[in-house]
């Protein structure tokens, strides 16, 4: 019997995506950090690696077997010391933080379209499951001291005791919560028991899921489709108040200018997340971006409409917001730095492969 399946729950999930998504996430931290690691690339490391070390064998080609061993060579050397590190994130501020958004997701949820409820709720729970994962790393390193253990159970039961009371987030991320579900392996809990025990998150969230499709009485196998039906017709975002217009007098991009302070002022006043969105030259995709809480960054998802799959054939394609350039990663996005786009001064303009994709607004 597999733990991480429930045979209520028959929507058909890529678990290859997630694995691809982590491998590419440990690769960029180990060629960017090092000698000197910081406290964050810390943290990618020991959770991406940590993910992958629970994942299914059989989804791990070569290059991300590859991959894996070398940054278990970085941890077998330093372990406890990048374990001690990645600690030092989570400051009582963020466990706060993680609980805000939480809270401010619930309080808006319902005036938010449904792609964007998918991609808040995976957000907040995927920040949950690198929580657990730096856990495990920082238990198995013995790098925790046991007040500091004691500390790290007590918040991580309360996210999962907080995520718990609003089963509609984790409705909202069911195609992820199955996807990550089932590139785990099945017999983790004969293997390793404080594994088995971070993995407890997903056991938790496939149980809310078949809980919520009972009351719900969903009738087919496409659980997005019928929460769609379920919540009713998705609410246009808002688009907050500017002291000037946010697309540009040309209509090809966004002012930076009423963007920006936007961004910058979220986190001090009480508003609705900022959606800004993208189409490209021949619709076939759209990117949007969320920008809520005063990011560093602002990060821009690529996906294929109208069901809002990734666009992952996009990956390592180069991309352009105003002067700032990035690559598509392999999960479709790209992230662009708030204090860089501020210092240029630049209309948002959003080019892949040098085509202008054009701003989408009412």
């Amino acid at each position: 019997m597999n733990p991480y399946q429930r045979g209520e729950l028959t929507l058909e999930v890529d678990p290859q995506g997630e694995i691809d998504c982590w491998v590419e996430n440990l690769d960029s931290t180990l060629a960017a950090e090092g000698p000197e690691w910081s406290d964050q690339g810390a943290w990618d490391l020991l959770a991406n690696w940590a993910k992958l070390h629970r994942a299914r064998e059989e989804l791990l080609d070569e290059r991300a077997q590859t991959i894996f061993q070398n940054a278990k060579q970085v941890i077998w050397a330093r372990g406890a010391q990048l374990a001690k590190k990645a600690q030092q994130r989570m400051s009582p501020q963020a466990w706060k933080a993680w609980e805000e958004n939480l809270l401010d997701l619930d309080e808006h949820f319902a005036d938010l379209p449904q792609l964007v409820q998918s991609q808040q709720a995976e957000q907040l729970i995927s920040q949950l499951d690198d929580a657990h994962m730096v856990f495990y790393m920082a238990k198995r390193t013995q790098a925790l001291e046991e007040r500091a253990q004691e500390s790290w159970e007590e918040h991580l039961s309360r996210w999962e005791s907080l995520l718990a009371d609003h089963p509609w987030i984790t409705t909202a991320a069911a195609g992820f919560v199955q996807a990550v579900a089932a590139t785990l392996r099945p017999s983790i809990p004969e293997e390793d028991y404080e594994l088995a025990w971070a993995c407890m998150l997903w056991e938790n969230l496939l149980d809310q899921l078949v809980e919520a499709k009972a009351e719900l009485e969903f009738e087919t196998p496409a659980l997005k489709r019928k929460v769609q039906e379920i919540l009713g017709p998705a609410k246009e975002p808002s688009w907050g108040v500017s002291p000037m217009p946010l697309l540009n007098q040309a209509g090809d991009g966004f002012r930076v200018g009423a963007v920006l302070p936007l961004a910058l002022a979220a986190g001090k006043v009480a508003q609705k997340p900022l959606v800004l969105q993208w189409q490209s030259p021949d619709g076939k995709y759209q990117a949007q971006t969320i920008i809520s809480g005063a990011p560093e960054s602002v990060r821009i998802e690529f996906f294929k409409p109208p069901e809002g799959q990734p666009a992952r054939e996009l990956a390592h394609k180069p991309v352009q917001l105003g002067r700032i350039s990035t690559t598509i990663t392999p999960d479709a996005r790209a992230s662009f730095s708030v204090a860089q786009l501020q210092e240029a001064q630049e209309d948002l303009r959003l080019k892949v492969q040098g085509q202008l994709w054009l701003p989408q607004k009412e």
